[in-house]
């Protein structure tokens, strides 16, 4: 979770790509870049293959996300 991978039939996590900060994924076997969600709008999160928007935090004050 977190990851995912467009390589067909790998048996290695070592072809697994992180979903970008500010994204997070909960699918396990995750086979495209889709499968990784924006945060909510209001909340941001630095952490690089997040793996539940719990991880998504809101925005400091005077600051913003529209996604």
């Amino acid at each position: 979770m977190g990851k995912y991978s467009e390589e067909v039939a790998t048996n290695s996590s070592d072809t697994c790509l992180d979903c970008d900060a500010g994204k997070y994924s909960n699918v396990s076997a995750a086979s495209s870049p889709g499968t990784c969600i924006l945060c909510p709008a209001g909340k941001v999160s630095t952490a690089v293959a997040a793996n539940s928007s719990e991880l998504c935090l809101a925005c400091d004050p005077g600051k913003y996300s529209t996604t």
